[in-house]
């Protein structure tokens, strides 16, 4: 089986090759999307055209005839790179423009292109919306930046996916909202004044609030509450946790009290170290939500 290779443009200001041009060419590899298949290949699926390998879905055959049906339904001629190896963004064009939608059967988050902006997050670049992300970049801001202008560019406004979580297939595509799947979204709300007691009497946190403001409900999902502390304790740091069975769309559950008080001891120095509460809602990706990055929150507690 031959594998696609990358179209290489020489980078002579650098004395280097690179996959994007320096004038800002896109590195794409094109194809026949009336010409591909979905073959297995030594045990693996894949999408293909002819001898050229276009994408690989490992033993998830669902996914690699799912993505198939996305190229056949936009017409797809052109499969693109920020980035190689190990690309930080793919895209997929349709004869030079941006697929529009929507598909039926997709599963899309939608953005609006004018309000992205490239911001360095705690160490990260990364292309947000707001308070969401839609793209990270570690350490890469040269590609966030090609990236962002890629997307005004092609005036791309939804992000779409073929399995999630760990995707097989990501494309972005611009149009309607379309029918978006129906996902949960698990929010926890601010804590305050009034839900933590927090002195040389007490240490409890009395209600942690919890909201699913998506649109499908969420199966069972764990919270945890955690005193952060600074120092941080070797032994004995302090966390309770709340497992639930599950929140419908729509509806709010409350939980606690928390009472960390049988957690203090001499290891922990008795919780005197704690300088603010932290809420976590579904830590352990139990589940898939429209948006997995407003999980958490944080109270500081008074001096």
């Amino acid at each position: 089986m031959k594998v696609l290779t990358p179209i290489i443009v020489a980078c002579l200001a650098l004395g280097a090759v690179v996959l994007v041009g320096c004038d800002g060419e896109e590195d794409c590899v094109s194809f026949d999307p009336g010409k591909i298949e979905v073959k297995e290949v030594e045990g693996s699926w894949k999408i293909v055209e002819g001898d050229h390998l276009i994408m690989d879905f490992g033993s998830n055959k669902e996914e690699a005839y799912a993505a198939y049906d996305i190229i056949k339904y936009y017409g797809i001629t052109s499969h693109c790179f920020v980035g190689r190896p190990d690309p930080s963004m793919v895209y997929y064009l349709v004869n030079g423009k941006a697929p529009t939608g929507p598909y039926e059967a997709e599963d899309c988050i939608p953005f609006d292109p004018d309000k992205i902006e490239v911001k360095e997050i705690e160490g990260s670049w990364k292309i947000v919306e707001g308070d969401n992300w839609i793209l990270d970049f570690g350490d890469k801001k040269d590609e966030a930046d090609l990236a962002y202008s890629i997307i005004k560019k092609y005036g791309f406004t939804h992000i779409c996916f073929v399995g999630r979580p760990d995707p097989s297939m990501t494309y972005f595509r611009a149009g309607g909202p379309g029918s978006e799947a129906a996902m949960p979204d698990l929010v926890p709300d601010p804590l305050g004044e009034a839900d933590v007691v927090w002195d040389s009497e007490e240490k409890v946190v009395k209600k942690v609030t919890v909201n699913n403001i998506g649109t499908a409900d969420a199966g069972e999902f764990m919270v945890y509450i955690n005193p952060e502390e600074d120092p941080v304790s070797p032994m004995d740091r302090p966390q309770l946790t709340e497992h639930l069975d599950g929140l419908s769309a729509g509806e709010t559950v409350e939980l606690g009290p928390f009472d960390f008080g049988p957690l203090a001891t001499a290891n922990n120095a008795y919780l005197a170290n704690v300088k603010s509460i932290s809420v976590l809602v579904d830590p352990k990706s139990m589940v898939d939500e429209s948006n997995e990055n407003n999980n958490s929150t944080e109270y500081a507690l008074s001096p």
